[in-house]
Parts: structure tokens; C-alpha cells; sequence
């Protein structure tokens, strides 16, 4: 799993929703029990 990257924005596959991050995370965004990818 990727870790979320500052700046970055990130996709649900799920319910649509789109979120920028706006801190570094070692661990990946999850949405709707999912992770969220880079768009």
C-alpha cells in the first residue's frame, strides 16, 4: 500500500468523493472501507 503524499489527491472508488491530503501519513486513505487512489 502506498503511503498518502502531502498535495496529492485521492479518489474512493466507492462513493466518488474526492479529498487532498494535507499532511504526510505512512499509511494509505481509506474510504468506504477502501483505499483511495491518486488521481
Amino acid at each position: 500500500m502506498k503511503k498518502a503524499a502531502k498535495g496529492e489527491t485521492y479518489y474512493c472508488t466507492v462513493c466518488g468523493c474526492e479529498v487532498v491530503c494535507t499532511t504526510e501519513s505512512e499509511s494509505p486513505i481509506v474510504c468506504c472501507e477502501e483505499v483511495m487512489y491518486v488521481i
